[in-house]
C-alpha cells in the first residue's frame, strides 16, 4: 500500500493484481481514523480486484482541527461540504489513473465514513456505495441523485437513530434509487469492524459471522454494478 497526496489529503492507495482496466472503491474510515482495519478492508477489496483509495478524513491540517471539522460535518452539520469535496478530489484522482475505468468508481464507508458515504453517493457521480451502520441526514433533500446503494445495519445498535435504516430505504425508493437495507438481528453498532474488547461495554463489538454474511452481500452488489469478483471467485477473501 502506498501513500499518496490527493489536494492535500493522505490517501492509502491499493492496486489489484489483476490486468486493468479496473473498477475502484473509496474507502471511508470511521471515527476511529485510518487505522489497520482499514488497510485490511483495502487489502481484502483488492483482492476482489479494486484499485482502492482510502482518505485519512483527518489530514490535510492541524489534525485536532481536521478532526474537530470532520466530526463536526459527519454528525451535527451534514449539508456542509467541506469532507464530501475531498471524498470527490479522491473519486477524480481515481478516476483520471489510466488503470481505472472511471464509469466504475464505488464508495463504501463505516460509522462515521458510512455516514459521509450516505452523502457523497448524491453529491459525487458512484457507480454504486455501500453504507455500514452509517448515519443519514434529517433532511432528505441531501439525498437526492444518489448512486444504488446497499445498506447493513445492526438491530441492537445504540449509536444510529432508531428507525434509520428504514427512513433511508424510504427515501431513496421514494426517488426510484435502488437500495438493499438489511437489519441484522443480535448484533450492534461496528460488527464489521475490529474494535477493542473495552468498546464491547458501549455496543461496539466486531461479530464475525454477521460480518461475513454483510460482506457476501457487499461483495455481490459490487460485483453487479462495478464489476469486480465475489469472494467466492477471489484470491484473498478473508474478512475476519
Amino acid at each position: 500500500m502506498r501513500t499518496v497526496d490527493v489536494a492535500g489529503t493522505e490517501v492509502r492507495s491499493l492496486d489489484p493484481a489483476q490486468d486493468p482496466p479496473w473498477p475502484a472503491v473509496v474507502v471511508l474510515h470511521e471515527a476511529s481514523g485510518l487505522n489497520r482495519d482499514i488497510a485490511r478492508i483495502a487489502a481484502h477489496l483488492a483482492g476482489l480486484g479494486y484499485a482502492v483509495a482510502a482518505p485519512d478524513l483527518y489530514s490535510g491540517g492541524l489534525r485536532p482541527v481536521c478532526i474537530a471539522r470532520t466530526v463536526r460535518e459527519a454528525f451535527v452539520a451534514p449539508s456542509r461540504t467541506a469532507t464530501t469535496d475531498r471524498i470527490e478530489q479522491v473519486r477524480g484522482w481515481l478516476a483520471g489513473r489510466a488503470e481505472v475505468d472511471e464509469d466504475r468508481i464505488g464508495v463504501i464507508g463505516f460509522c462515521m465514513g458510512g455516514g459521509f458515504a450516505v452523502v457523497a453517493a448524491a453529491r459525487s457521480p458512484f457507480a454504486a456505495a455501500a453504507v455500514n451502520y452509517g448515519r443519514v441526514p434529517q433532511d432528505t433533500s441531501l439525498l437526492a441523485g444518489s448512486c444504488p446503494v446497499i445498506a447493513n445495519y445492526g438491530e441492537q445498535d445504540r449509536w444510529i437513530p432508531k428507525g434509520t435504516p428504514e427512513r433511508y430505504a424510504a427515501a431513496l425508493r421514494e426517488q426510484g434509487v435502488p437500495i438493499d437495507v438489511e437489519i441484522f438481528p443480535g448484533v450492534g453498532h461496528s460488527f464489521m469492524n475490529h474494535e477493542p474488547r473495552v468498546m464491547g461495554a458501549v455496543g461496539i463489538r466486531f461479530d464475525g459471522p454477521t460480518a461475513e454474511r454483510a460482506w457476501a452481500r457487499i461483495e455481490r452488489f459490487l460485483a453487479e454494478h462495478l464489476g469486480g469478483t465475489h469472494g467466492s471467485d477471489a484470491a484473498d477473501t478473508d474478512t475476519a
